[in-house]
């Protein structure tokens, strides 16, 4: 008999989740079999699977040695814990890019940070390295001790800290980070209500001015990878901007991003015909010219502040130091550069716009 006990970064998920990482070489069917026949038991009674695990709670296995061998894939019993892959290569890869106070909050279930320019929220594919691959290595490396690193490369079996919101490879900007499974589901809920407000600063082509709102049908072309938009009627896509200053026929514009939808900002300002600056795809490489800056190696788009509820059911998720709160980011300097009629690349920072 194996007993396993519920730890605190592992509460919340559906039991016969939580079994299949235990044992992930075993079948689905095998699983439920086991558990119908009292072989697997939560807080020794019979369960089906679907109950929610609390801290505390008590999973026994009854099952030979030889069984428990083959469906965690130990060998010679022993358990081991193998860290994901390509944790090195990120670190190597985007920490250098991260610069300092690129970590912007921090607590034990949701961490914000800034992704670079040039960086994947998450892998496309198996060979890529990817925020998440970053988080990871983040979370390991502040372990102190090296039980302590140990424990969590074990906990990562049953929960994986990830990215909850996304943003394309060549935009930049804060990422919402679930660190555990309470943070996970509280930010993916906040994004799903909209009760979380994301804002972008952007350098569109053309000079103009105002606030307004943007509403489209929206569709994605898979072959083309690329968002089609249209007032037809349909508000599947909802944007609000607002203009800041222009110069050297560009604008600087914040948009409030209403919902969430690949390549939404980037297809609604084209669609007004003022697409973003250096994003080739919706028409905006041609305004390039010498508004040009390392830390932007594309378009001119950046996330550059959330804002969390203050009341209600998702606010009521949140820490105190949280609910209500705005986190900004600051935005490159080059955003500002851009609209200057001799816009060359700098190093400076600007102030926070937010």
């Amino acid at each position: 008999m194996k007993l396993l006990t519920v730890e605190a970064g592992q509460e919340g998920q559906r039991l016969d989740r939580y079994l299949a990482r235990v044992l992930p070489a075993a079948p689905s069917s095998f699983l439920h079999k086991m558990l119908r026949k009292k072989n697997i038991t939560l807080n020794g009674r019979k369960a089906d699977g679907g109950e929610r695990l609390q801290a505390g709670d008590e999973v026994r296995l009854f099952l030979s040695e030889e069984t428990l061998r083959t469906m965690t894939g130990a060998q010679d019993g022993a358990e081991e814990t193998k860290l994901p892959e390509g944790l090195d290569e990120a670190m190597r890869r985007i920490g250098p890019k991260m610069g300092r106070g690129a970590v912007l909050y921090e607590d034990d279930d949701i961490l914000i940070a800034v992704k670079p320019f040039g960086v994947l929220s998450q892998k496309a594919a198996r060979e890529d390295v990817s925020m998440n691959e970053w988080l990871l290595a983040y979370l390991l490396r502040e372990q102190p001790t090296e039980a302590a690193r140990q424990a969590f490369a074990k906990q990562l079996q049953y929960f994986r800290p990830s990215v909850c919101n996304r943003l394309d490879r060549n935009t930049g900007g804060i990422l919402l980070c679930g660190k555990s499974l309470h943070g996970a589901r509280c930010l993916t809920k906040m994004l799903r209500d909209r009760t979380l407000r994301k804002y972008y600063t952007a350098v569109l082509t053309g000079a103009f001015s105002g606030a307004d709102e943007i509403r489209s049908s929206y569709e994605k072309d898979a072959a083309g990878n690329k968002a089609v938009v249209r007032t037809d009627g349909q508000e599947a896509a909802v944007t609000r901007y607002r203009t800041l200053r222009s110069g050297a026929g560009r604008t600087l514009a914040e948009a409030e991003l209403v919902t969430g939808k690949s390549h939404q900002l980037r297809a609604h300002f084209a669609m007004i015909g003022h697409p973003i600056l250096g994003d080739a795809k919706y028409g905006g490489r041609k305004a390039m010219q010498g508004a040009r800056d390392r830390s932007v190696p594309a378009q001119y788009l950046f996330c550059s502040s959330v804002e969390f509820p203050k009341e209600g059911e998702d606010a009521a998720l949140l820490p105190e130091v949280l609910r209500g709160a705005v986190i900004g980011a600051d935005v490159p300097a080059a955003f500002t550069e851009a609209l200057r009629a001799d816009a060359s690349p700098t190093r400076r920072r600007t102030d926070r716009m937010r």
